[in-house]
């Protein structure tokens, strides 16, 4: 397994950051966490709300690890206070930062950050689309699992250790471009890796959402394509679990499958699997408590 660590939808980082950390770029800047706040508004002083196109979603930079959250937190509110931005969605006021400013023209620039990583997205010109259904605040389950990994390094030397996961109800992406992060609730069951469950996907307005479907299984992969006519960005799923192939050598099985929104709900297109042989790749096994 890749991390050590991991955290819902099975993301590299621990993360409030899939909206930024799904469409890497070799020409997005690394930034230090104390420099998020700054970093949003002069992405938002330069934006161009009257031609952009609504709802697309830009990665401005990312950050590398914040030891001390509480301090990035109070650089970002001091750049965002200065700069007369309005907080439409404050986030959480402890823990990781997860929070969308919005300046008077109507653009938004989404700041996240956790213990690992973060960064800055812009939406430029807001999506605005009334979900479907009744607004309810979403479930918050807690699974918890251990990934038991194995496997030959380029030195042929063998390797194992177990990998200790925790999934609850995230805000992960923004999946109706209204520069706000949205709400992915993990439906694992016992026995399940991380990548194996399911995702309940709730558009939210305010402390509260709208259920849209269900996702997965995987990780999320394109969570910044452009919104659809229907309103809602195409959600891409990519599987990715081992099994030993012939002469014991790890065969690779990924599956896509994209999701679209259709009338009132995400719907799954037709899977697409490929497989190969992986000589250096782990393969893992799951246990919950």
């Amino acid at each position: 397994m890749p991390a050590v660590r991991r955290s819902a939808l099975g993301l590299a980082a621990l993360s409030v950051v899939a909206l930024l950390t799904t469409v890497a770029h070799a020409d997005v800047p690394i930034i230090a966490p104390a420099d998020l706040g700054a970093t949003a508004v002069a992405a938002l002083a330069a934006a161009d709300p009257a031609h952009a196109p609504r709802g697309a979603a830009e990665v401005i930079a990312w950050s590398g690890a914040a030891p001390d959250l509480d301090a990035a937190r109070q650089a970002v509110m001091a750049a965002v206070t200065a700069a007369g931005l309005t907080v439409v969605d404050p986030g959480e006021p402890t823990g990781p930062i997860r929070l969308t400013v919005e300046d008077a023209r109507g653009a938004r620039a989404t700041i996240a950050q956790d213990a690992d990583s973060g960064g800055v997205s812009l939406v430029a010109r807001p999506a605005h689309v009334t979900p479907p259904g009744r607004c309810v605040v979403p479930p918050a389950p807690v699974w918890d699992a251990t990934v038991h990994a194995g496997g030959v390094d380029q030195l042929g030397e063998f390797h194992q250790r177990d990998i200790t996961w925790r999934l609850t109800t995230a805000r992960l992406a923004d999946v109706d471009g209204d520069g706000v992060l949205d709400a992915f609730v993990p439906l694992h069951a016992t026995g399940q890796c991380p990548e194996d469950g399911l995702y309940e996907v709730y558009v939210m307005r305010g402390r509260c959402g709208h259920r849209v479907g269900r996702v997965g299984p995987g990780n999320l992969d394109a969570a910044t394509a452009p919104v659809a006519r229907s309103g809602y960005r195409p959600l891409t799923f990519v599987r990715e679990r081992t099994r030993r192939g012939a002469g014991g050598i790890p065969d690779m099985v990924r599956t896509t499958t994209q999701f679209r929104f259709v009338g009132k709900t995400y719907r799954a297109s037709k899977p697409v699997t490929t497989a190969g042989r992986c000589h250096h790749c782990a393969i893992w096994t799951c246990t919950s408590p």
